[in-house]
């Protein structure tokens, strides 16, 4: 699916125990290309004990990881794990902020990307009946498809609520039936947003 929307970058960083502040400096510090900017931070307890999640505008291009990770990667390493972001649905960004965020990741089976990608964002307003998506892209792992969407919620308790509500929607639940066989696995996280440091608008100034 080709659009005009700018290449968006998800990073996962792990950090040391009570030090999710100091990830974000670093990330800021490496990420250099004009223009870039961070649009949101998460925390998460995954891995090594904490992490940092990112999510990057780069209208750039240059994203700091590869893109595509290609070594095998477990939730016990401590190693920096990112994705280039291909935008399927432009990120609502007064919603990236939300009290509780459920990233949820899913690997394609060969030959379907190019049928559930669209799939997805036609049967997208039936699913917002419930409630909205920030964001859904796409992206590679290890020369696997992937679909990659965010949902906020004001609560796990509203997340609990709000996806009972969607099984019991013939509409969405003929999507889900179809999207079924086009996905290999899944990968969900649980996210608590994280203030972006001052020092964003200082970086901004000097590029």
């Amino acid at each position: 699916m080709k659009n005009d929307l700018p290449v968006y970058e998800l990073i996962v960083e792990p950090h040391a125990f009570g030090a999710p502040k100091k990830a974000l400096h670093v990330l800021y510090e490496e990420s250099q290309s004009p223009g870039d900017k961070c649009i949101a931070a998460w925390t998460i307890e995954y891995g090594a004990l904490n992490r940092v999640v990112t999510l990057w505008e780069r209208p750039s291009g240059d994203c700091l990881t590869s893109g595509e990770p290609t070594a095998s990667i477990d939730w016990l390493s401590p190693a920096r794990i990112g994705w280039r972001l291909e935008s399927q649905v432009a990120p609502r960004m007064e919603l990236l902020n939300a009290p509780f965020l459920d990233l949820r990741m899913y690997g394609i089976k060969p030959s379907q990307k190019d049928e559930i990608l669209p799939a997805f964002v036609e049967n997208l307003p039936a699913r917002e009946r419930y409630s909205m998506c920030a964001g859904m892209w796409s992206a590679r792992e290890r020369g696997q498809d992937l679909m990659i969407h965010l949902w906020p919620y004001e609560s796990f308790d509203q997340r609990i609520a709000v996806r009972e509500k969607t099984f019991k929607d013939p509409e969405w639940l003929q999507y889900l039936m179809k999207a079924a066989n086009a996905f290999s696995h899944l990968q969900a996280m649980q996210m608590i947003p994280l203030a972006l440091p001052n020092t964003q608008s200082a970086k901004e100034d000097r590029s």
